[in-house]
């Protein structure tokens, strides 16, 4: 006999399965609301980018680091590769950078 009054287990394991779908599609809809909001406050993925970028110069200005040495990197990067390949290599500008920052993380190891 069932302690759920006429029901079987299946159907109350059933319902509350059904229910735990239910809320993760609350909570789901909630995070596309939420990220809706962000989109309309903030504008194409672009803006999304360059915020990110201007937060990123702020911690890096704030550790001293100089970007001109990884500008004259980039460029010298470009010039080896435009020298070797003929053409420029523009498909990865942030080869340079990814590098430097690869050397500050190791000296500071």
């Amino acid at each position: 006999m069932s302690i759920f009054k006429g029901r079987s287990d299946i159907e109350v394991l059933i319902e509350e399965t059904l229910e735990d779908i239910w809320n993760i599609t609350l909570k789901i809809k909630k995070e596309l609301d939420i990220i809706n909001d962000l989109v309309k406050d903030n504008g194409e993925f672009t803006t999304a980018v360059m915020r990110t970028n201007q937060n990123l110069l702020k911690i890096v200005d704030k550790k001293g680091i100089d970007l001109s040495a990884i500008e004259e990197e980039k460029y010298e990067d470009i010039n080896d590769a435009t020298s070797k390949s003929g053409s420029s290599d523009i498909v990865d500008p942030l080869t340079p950078v990814i590098n430097k920052f690869s050397k500050i993380l190791k000296n500071n190891e």
